[in-house]
């Protein structure tokens, strides 16, 4: 079966236009198997571990957020009541108490029964999926809203969470905190983390104005304890943002770690 380019078998996903990993580092010529049957090349198969080292893939071509390269231009349309134009909310999110804000203005919307998902929020906890009903309103277009100054602002306490974590990637991303200064590359790595953890934590409130959302009580719901961001036009618009920018900053990245490696092959041939 061929999917985009990807010749996928029981082993693996291989592409099928690059040498793997090995012939390419050691300069061969990366040929199939005599045999015809075997998903690795001839100096591979021969190894007791083909699997392992016969990976064709470069990690330029793993482009995780590419599906949401339009997501900038995805619009959702809402019906406008009479002081909509003229009378936006402001308010203040966050996604850590005490940490870095985003100031933003909304718009009330007027809810249209055939479009639920526009004013319902969807969260889920160990009992399952829980959807509360919350307020109508949008965020208005504003070019004064900057998510990577906003995503760059969270670094510090996003990875200072993720490298204290006691996870197997904690003593990397502390050595990416130490070293950020001396590399671009390194920098916008923890810029892309910060941002997927962000997307993972949510928006919060942090002023006084909640567009009229209320604290949750019910010690069942998955929203116990939070102010709910409006959905979707508030927090999901902001949700598109982030996914948007990390399109944007995986391709700058990668591009970057491309030239890096393409620099150190030159200089390896001579």
């Amino acid at each position: 079966m061929r999917t985009n380019n990807y010749h996928l078998t029981s082993q693996g996903s291989r592409l099928e236009t690059k040498a793997c990993i090995t012939c390419w580092l050691e300069k061969k010529a990366c040929k199939p198997s005599s045999s015809g049957s075997s998903p690795y090349c001839s100096r591979c198969a021969e190894l007791p571990d083909p699997r392992s080292i016969c990976i064709n893939f470069r990690v330029i071509d793993l482009r995780q957020f590419q599906k949401y390269a339009t997501y900038e231009t995805m619009l959702t349309v809402v019906k406008s009541t009479p002081t909509m134009r003229s009378n936006p909310t402001g308010i203040t999110l966050c996604h850590y108490q005490n940490g870095p804000v985003l100031n933003v203005k909304c718009l009330q919307f007027e809810k249209d029964p055939d479009k639920h998902y526009q004013y319902h929020a969807l969260r889920k906890n160990w009992t399952g999926w829980h959807m509360l009903e919350t307020t109508a309103y949008c965020l208005q277009k504003s070019p004064d809203i900057e998510i990577r100054s906003y995503v760059q602002e969270c670094v510090e306490v996003a990875m200072g969470q993720a490298s204290s974590d006691g996870t197997p990637a904690s003593l990397f991303i502390q050595l990416g905190l130490d070293q950020q200064g001396n590399h671009p590359l390194i920098k916008h790595c923890l810029e892309l983390l910060t941002a997927l953890r962000l997307l993972r934590v949510g928006w919060q409130f942090s002023g006084e104005e909640t567009l009229g959302m209320s604290r949750v009580h019910d010690e069942q719901s998955a929203f116990f304890g939070t102010i709910p961001v409006p959905r979707s036009q508030t927090a999901g618009s902001l949700q598109r943002w982030g996914l948007f920018f990390c399109f944007m900053l995986e391709n700058s990245t990668l591009d970057a770690f491309s030239i890096g490696i393409a620099i150190q092959m030159k200089y390896k041939r001579r």
